[in-house]
């Protein structure tokens, strides 16, 4: 699923190359790990560009408005997106080990 600029844009001025393994979205989903930052090197990511990734992904249906709390949420169909794509990952990962 490509999102146009989204797949080749660098998240911060400091960033040499765009994000390889995770997606935006991933941001959002609260039940992936999280991995430790190294802060030594810690610079602020462009707001733009977190926002041009949020409304692109709202308009494929993955975020929608949360009228109560403010900001997005993930969809269900995002979620579901998410967990399929999380599964086939682990599958393709457990195939290639064999």
């Amino acid at each position: 699923m490509s999102i146009g600029w989204v797949d080749t844009v660098k998240t911060s001025a400091a960033k040499e190359l765009p994000p390889v393994c995770h997606t935006p979205s991933h941001r959002l989903d609260k039940r992936s790990s999280q991995a430790s930052a190294d802060t030594s090197h810690h610079v602020d990511a462009s707001g733009s560009v977190d926002r041009k990734v949020m409304q692109a992904l709202e308009k494929i249906g993955i975020l929608e408005k949360d009228e109560e709390k403010g900001g997005r949420r993930i969809t269900q169909a995002g979620q579901r997106d998410l967990d399929r794509i999380a599964m086939s990952t682990i599958e393709t990962e457990e195939e290639e080990e064999e």
